[in-house]
């Protein structure tokens, strides 16, 4: 159980979230789900049943928990494990059988993604400290790494990559941001210019702009270039949730307030609202839908497209 392992995270807001920081995946039949105590289990969508469980390996060593949030690709379930090991896998959906294993050498608390690149191959894109590496998600071939992040990160690699506009986007504390072109597998751009980076916060773009929240500061850079465009001094300091774009929105999840920006107009805040409880955990945006997890509440705001 959780009570064996001990909270050592520097940071009392990972405290309060270090066992429910992976977002489960589903395939419309079964959900996903990898605990930080070292399970990867996958339950039936509708009764819940539970139909397999996979020990992934010993993770007491992990301070930070099993963060990295778990993938769903044709029949298989892919997940990365940080812990008395290192590596990221797939199994099969229906048994939970290993389909393939590939070793690691790199520390990470960020999910891996799942692109297809412009020449149209599929990869598994995951940044990790010093490198972002991307593997073929058939058999667990790696494709490329590009070190990106030698010059940090001060205490993890949390931000997940992003992929907009034919391009990966890395970004961490204490590094930068980093472009890097998915099928040559090497870096177009950089910017390590900007007053701060975050440690653990992803960033979002719609191919053109890429927009990142972390501190007091929203920054929206040129995808194609890297070049800082505009920065919005905000109201509220970021939290641990990700900013979202749906219908031509930007989404902002701060401590307090949740920003709804319009990136049209140099993001001039149109709208403002706010929950009860602390919001760590990025929004979902389903159907029109905006779903918000609280410390213990889940909210849907209807309508947001």
């Amino acid at each position: 159980g959780t009570e064996d392992y001990l909270v050592d995270s520097m940071d009392a807001r990972w405290d309060e979230i270090l066992y429910a920081a992976a977002t489960p995946a589903t395939n419309g039949k079964q959900v996903f789900v990898a605990f930080s105590t070292g399970q990867l289990v996958a339950l039936d969508l509708h009764s819940g049943e539970k139909l397999w469980e996979v020990g992934l390996g010993d993770t007491e060593i992990n301070t930070y928990g099993l963060t990295n949030s778990t993938l769903v690709y044709k029949d298989m379930v892919i997940q990365t494990f940080e812990g008395d090991t290192q590596f990221i896998a797939a199994y099969d959906a229906a048994t939970g059988e290993e389909r393939w294993k590939s070793e690691r050498q790199s520390a990470t608390w960020a999910s891996p993604i799942l692109i297809k690149t412009p020449a149209g191959q599929h990869q598994v894109v995951l940044s990790a400290d010093p490198d972002v590496t991307a593997w073929n998600p058939e058999n667990g071939e790696q494709l490329w790494s590009v070190d990106v992040l030698t010059g940090g990160p001060e205490w993890c690699v949390g931000p997940t990559p992003i992929y907009a506009g034919g391009l990966v986007f890395a970004n961490c504390e204490a590094c930068g941001i980093y472009a890097i072109d998915p099928d040559k597998g090497e870096t177009v751009w950089s910017n390590e210019d900007l007053d701060a980076y975050p440690d653990g916060t992803s960033m979002v773009s719609d191919g053109e702009k890429l927009y990142q929240y972390f501190g007091y500061e929203l920054n929206v850079l040129d995808c194609k270039t890297g070049e800082l465009l505009q920065t919005v001094e905000m109201d509220d300091e970021a939290s641990y949730a990700s900013p979202a774009l749906a219908d031509g929105k930007l989404y902002l999840l701060g401590m307090v307030e949740t920003f709804v920006c319009d990136p049209a107009k140099d993001c001039a805040i149109i709208g403002t609202g706010a929950v009860s409880d602390m919001r760590d955990a990025s929004p979902a945006i389903v159907d029109g839908n905006i779903v918000i997890r609280s410390d213990n509440k889940v909210y849907c705001i209807a309508n947001v497209e």
